[in-house]
């Protein structure tokens, strides 16, 4: 019996005995923030009677690793997949998928191309609302370093360039501006070389989890966490907590749950027979030492 058993698992890819409907490929750099989107994909699966297959890899320029996965997916039954495409090296990839009757829906991020729709934040906007709350916080006067997380990342370059245009024309002045990798391990490392020779800096700005987690870490090394105006991006437990001891002053927080839930949401009416469906942009906040406490408690968060 345990033979056939095993035999029936071998063959269930060429059998096509799975019953995903929906794949959500993530990509790398913030373990919290895909973790969150994968929850409201789940919470839409089971509100719209859809089964979810989500896998992504760590590492966040992998674009390959997310091509396979997305295979995979495709021999598990999945008739329409959710993608945070990594490179613009995947147009065609997505193209054939479209042609042989698989389209796409990205989430986070955009490269353009065959896709049929596109949730994501409105990172430009969101970097803008960095920039604003670095230059209240400064009063309007100081030295700031962008550390970005890596180049031809679409999501994150938004946010940088929305902060660095904002900073500089209301009167702040970058004196640095460079890569700190994608992996937090990396990050740390760099953020605190580059943070150790800059020590006239009065803030520093980072877009997303990891160059979040990163530099707050390093700013500890240093010893330096809390002199200078720190705003990241995204959240996870490391990040509230430093909140919360104001070893930051603050991060932009985007509505990953909402991301998740609203793509499996597109994707139940296209799967319903509604090709000509609209994807949009979803929301954005600040929260610092002042609104923290509202914020968890609005989100069941201890």
């Amino acid at each position: 019996m345990k033979r056939y058993v095993f035999i029936i698992l071998c063959l269930a890819p060429l059998l096509n005995l799975y019953t995903e409907d929906v794949a959500v490929i993530t990509a790398g750099g913030g373990k919290f923030f895909w973790n969150e989107i994968i929850k409201g994909a789940l919470q839409a699966g089971e509100d719209y009677n859809l089964t979810i297959y989500s896998r992504g890899p760590s590492d966040e320029q992998n674009y390959q690793s997310q091509n396979a996965a997305i295979s995979t997916a495709i021999e598990r039954g999945c008739k329409i997949i959710l993608l945070a495409p990594t490179s613009k090296e995947q147009r065609v990839f997505i193209k054939d998928l479209k042609d042989k009757g698989y389209p796409t829906i990205f989430i986070d991020r955009d490269i353009g191309g065959d896709r049929v729709a596109l949730i994501e934040t409105d990172n430009y906007s969101a970097g803008v609302l960095a920039g604003k709350k670095m230059v209240k916080a400064l009063n309007g006067k100081g030295r700031v370093a962008i550390l970005r997380m890596a180049k031809g990342l679409l999501s994150t370059t938004d946010r940088e360039e929305g902060f660095k245009k904002t900073v500089t024309e209301l009167g702040l002045e970058v004196v640095f501006d460079d890569y700190i990798g994608v992996d937090v391990g990396v990050g740390r490392k760099n953020s605190y070389d580059i943070l150790e020779k800059l020590p006239e800096i009065d803030g520093v700005f980072t877009p997303n989890e990891s160059t979040t987690i990163s530099t707050i870490v390093s700013l500890r090394r240093l010893h330096r966490e809390g002199d200078i105006i720190h705003i990241g991006f995204d959240t996870s437990d490391l990040i509230y907590r430093a909140i919360e001891s104001k070893d930051i002053y603050g991060v932009i927080i985007q509505k990953p749950f909402d991301i998740g839930y609203n793509g499996v949401k597109e994707a139940s009416k296209y799967l319903n027979g509604l090709t000509e469906i609209e994807g949009y942009k979803t929301g954005f906040d600040f929260i610092n030492f002042l609104n923290i406490s509202d914020h968890l408690a609005d989100n069941d968060r201890d």
